[in-house]
């Protein structure tokens, strides 16, 4: 069985960073947004050679969703993200990595 894992993310109160994160042995860069008018984190997945990834823009990252399962581009990852909570709510500028998470979970996970 292959582990789940929980994506680093920056939790100081930071509304915009970039990073790379390793997901199924290659390089994405994660681009986070935080949208005071609307209070949510949004999430850009990109190649390590800055390739968009169609379907894996500007997502909305909210609890017990998974962002990009229904993404078909063919340099996606092969498993797909889930924003969960300890307390319920969704990500606040802070809330990102502390207390309330973003899961990568790789295809295969739990067979």
């Amino acid at each position: 069985m292959t582990d789940v894992t929980v994506i680093d993310t920056v939790y100081d109160g930071t509304a915009h960073y970039e990073q790379l994160t390793q997901l199924d042995g290659s390089l994405f860069k994660m681009i986070f947004d935080f949208n005071s008018r609307d209070n949510h984190w949004y999430l850009s997945l990109y190649t390590d050679d800055d390739t968009p990834i169609a379907g894996a823009l500007n997502m909305k990252l909210v609890q017990n969703w998974a962002p990009m399962r229904l993404c078909r581009d063919a340099n996606k990852p092969k498993g797909y993200f889930l924003v969960a909570s300890e307390h319920h709510d969704e990500p606040g500028i802070a809330d990102l990595g502390d207390g309330t998470y973003l899961y990568y979970i790789p295809e295969g996970a739990g067979d």
